[in-house]
Parts: structure tokens; sequence; C-alpha cells
């Protein structure tokens, strides 16, 4: 019997707080570094969640993680 993968959480950049989000230079070894929108514009961003502790070298939250393994 196989069970199915557990689904991706889909994150919607948009709907990160605007308190959680980060510039380039505000980013720290705790904060996610997932880009989101298009470098150069004005609305980019990186998430800035608190980095998880399943990450084994990737610098992003749980969520993203996730999304970057799919």
């Amino acid at each position: 019997l196989r069970l199915a993968p557990e689904p991706v959480p889909i994150v919607e950049d948009d709907l990160i707080p605007f308190e959680q989000r980060r510039s380039l230079v505000a980013l720290d070894n705790h904060t996610c570094r997932w880009p989101c929108g298009m470098p150069g514009e004005a609305v980019f961003f990186f998430c800035g969640s608190m980095t998880a502790d399943l990450n084994v070298g990737l610098p992003y939250c749980t969520a993203h993680t996730l999304r970057a393994r799919a």
C-alpha cells in the first residue's frame, strides 16, 4: 500500500503580512529569503518569516522549503 504524498502548502505571496516582508538589506540568518515578485519592481520583497528547523541548508520558512523541494 502506498500513501499519497502530503500536498505542498500554497503560500500566496501577496498575502504575506507587510510587517513580515523584508528588503535585501533587512534579511538575516533567521529570516526566510524566498523572493516574492520580480527584482527591480517596487513591490519586490523577501518573505521574511522565521526559517524552519527542518531546513537543511535552505534559508526558507517551512512553507517555502516544502515549495522549493516540490
